[in-house]
């Protein structure tokens, strides 16, 4: 969708293009433009200053889409915590998110197809990683579970569901500490075609092999992210994504694009 289009353009490296992108979606006014304008601190890496616009809007749905993401970039677990055990049964957005991300109550008996479990599978292993990092590693233990589990229903073979498969793995053994496995996951993910730097993640509801934001900015990721092989597969796919630049910049459309990966 054209929604993707700046995410695309900062994943391969160009940031103007992404910004001109982005900008048409500012012009019109309402829901999209505030989704527009808390997306640029995104763009920016700048989670405190999204942390602190999301604050401001006061509106539910911006606590789903963009609060909650710019908590966990901050490290504010207990935050996220707090707001995850006093969720209000009746909030307008997601009434059910507690049950579904830590798999309680009938979340498990509800049919949770491919792309649900994309999304669901991400929060539920950076909530685990909340609780761990606030010494709560035995409360974590069933979540992480829960997203490995849901990782189960991403075995259909398109490149986008292996992406997100070996994603979820990967966040879960990063966030253990089970560094020789979260490498073989991300390697794996790389293998099946995963390019995005910049990931459109929980803003809009789907996950593109990486959840929430900038990528290597992730904070579950700390175990791994000095060792040489997580280097070196990020270092790969930047090589790709500024040759599909190139080519991009030789006259190939990005549509055009898209549709060759």
């Amino acid at each position: 969708s054209s929604l993707q289009a700046p995410y695309v353009w900062l994943s391969l490296g160009d940031k103007e293009k992404a910004l001109e992108a982005w900008a048409p979606y500012k012009l019109g006014g309402g829901t999209l433009a505030e989704f527009a304008e808390l997306g640029d601190y995104f763009f920016k890496r700048d989670y405190q200053g999204l942390y602190e616009a999301a604050h401001a809007k006061k509106h539910p749905k911006w606590d789903v889409n963009f609060l909650i993401p710019a908590i966990y970039y901050l490290e504010k677990w207990q935050e996220i915590v707090s707001m995850m055990e006093n969720w209000p049964a009746d909030h307008p957005i997601d009434p059910q998110s507690p049950a579904r991300t830590m798999g309680t109550g009938n979340a498990r008996e509800n049919e949770i197809g491919s792309k649900g479990s994309g999304s669901i599978g991400t929060r539920a292993a950076y909530y685990a990683h909340a609780l761990a990092s606030l010494g709560r590693r035995e409360e974590a233990e069933p979540v992480w579970l829960w997203a490995l589990e849901l990782s189960e229903n991403l075995s259909g073979g398109t490149p986008i569901q292996l992406q997100q498969k070996h994603h979820l793995r990967l966040l879960v053994f990063a966030s253990r500490g089970e560094k020789e496995a979260a490498i073989l996951e991300f390697e794996a993910m790389a293998d099946n075609e995963w390019r995005w730097l910049m990931s459109p993640g929980n803003m809009d509801r789907t996950v593109y092999g990486v959840g929430l934001g900038w990528f290597e900015d992730s904070p579950i990721l700390d175990s791994i992210r000095d060792d040489p092989r997580f280097i070196a597969v990020v270092e790969r796919v930047k090589a790709d994504n500024a040759a599909m630049l190139a080519r991009l910049n030789g006259g190939l459309t990005l549509e055009d694009l898209l549709e060759q990966e």
